[in-house]
């Protein structure tokens, strides 16, 4: 019996050491977890502050623009005129579209089709020409006769 009870003694005790090492593990593990989301925090902080610090440099940029554009200090001359050169092709580009946009709502006027389908008995012969006719111009009203109104 002697035996039996070492060895429930040993199990006991190895069972406490995984235990507490597993504790230890658990503690490490969130220590770890912790430091992983400060840095995530921060680095998300970071990327708002760029955000924030390139918002800025475009405000100074175009405050610069609007003010000094038309007479810019030498190292911003290449830039100045850059920026021109794309406002103007922004503007041609816009001129383009709408004259694209003119001659499309022009185009849609014009191709107003008709198109007449006229129903054959089984029994009778008629050509293809008679039978459908489409046409480039505007139909016209039929009359209707007017009722005397009571």
């Amino acid at each position: 019996m002697a035996n039996f009870e070492e060895f429930k003694q040993q199990t006991a005790e190895t069972a406490e050491m995984i235990a507490g090492k597993s504790i230890q593990f658990a503690k490490l593990a969130a220590e770890k977890t912790k430091r992983i989301a400060k840095i995530a925090k921060l680095k998300a902080e970071i990327i708002a502050e760029k955000d924030s610090r390139r918002k800025m440099l475009m405000k100074l940029g175009k405050l610069y623009y609007e003010n000094y554009g038309c007479d810019p200090q030498e190292p911003l001359k290449e830039t100045v005129g850059k920026i021109d050169e794309l406002n103007a092709r922004i503007k041609e580009m816009q001129v383009r579209i709408d004259e694209i946009k003119a001659e499309s709502a022009r185009e849609a006027g014009e191709a107003d089709v008709e198109i007449e389908i006229t129903v054959i008995k089984e029994a009778e012969e008629v050509e293809p020409e008679e039978t459908i006719s489409m046409t480039d111009e505007e139909p016209v009203p039929e009359e209707e006769e007017e009722k005397p109104t009571e």
